[in-house]
């Protein structure tokens, strides 16, 4: 008998820290039968939620050393790219015009690098440099890119 008392006691005590912590949580009105879902991405909400966000690309080191050939001087006199700004003139990043490094990158034509590693703005071809080296030196590395109007996510990952 102490033993089903026992167990009774504890059964009603997990409940009640169940029901305590589960309370703590936003309620629905019970009455409205719906619930509204918002999806954010960067601040900005996402109306497409079909779209892909986040997108895992594999770099082979003789794509990398490809796209990157010479030392940052023949890259920089290279590789074509344009700033891109808001409305207030400050710097949103960098689109990239070569063919070879949007490729290498799967990135399209009008995308914006925004960030690597979602702390270094880029803000020029320099900047950009540094996912050369981020990549040999960790052999991963993301940017942050904004597509259609929407912050996305390029994760980098070095084979070989």
């Amino acid at each position: 008998m102490k033993r089903t008392n026992i167990l009774l006691f504890i059964s009603i005590l997990l409940s009640s820290i169940l029901f305590t912590s589960c309370s703590t949580s936003k309620r629905v009105r019970a009455n409205s039968g719906r619930f509204k879902v918002s999806v954010v991405s960067d601040g900005k909400q996402v109306s497409n939620l079909d779209q892909i966000l986040i997108h895992r690309v594999n770099l082979s080191r003789s794509k990398l050393s490809s796209a990157f050939r010479g030392n940052i001087q023949t890259f920089l006199s290279r590789v074509d790219a344009k700033q891109i700004r808001d409305v207030r003139g400050s710097i949103v990043g960098l689109s990239i015009k070569d063919s070879k490094m949007r490729s290498a990158f799967k990135l399209l034509d009008g995308d914006v690098v925004s960030s690597i590693g979602g702390n270094l703005k880029v803000h020029s071809l320099s900047d950009f440099w540094r996912i050369k080296e981020l990549l040999e030196a960790k052999r991963s590395a993301y940017l942050v890119v904004i597509r259609n109007g929407q912050a996305n996510k390029f994760l980098y990952f070095l084979n070989g």
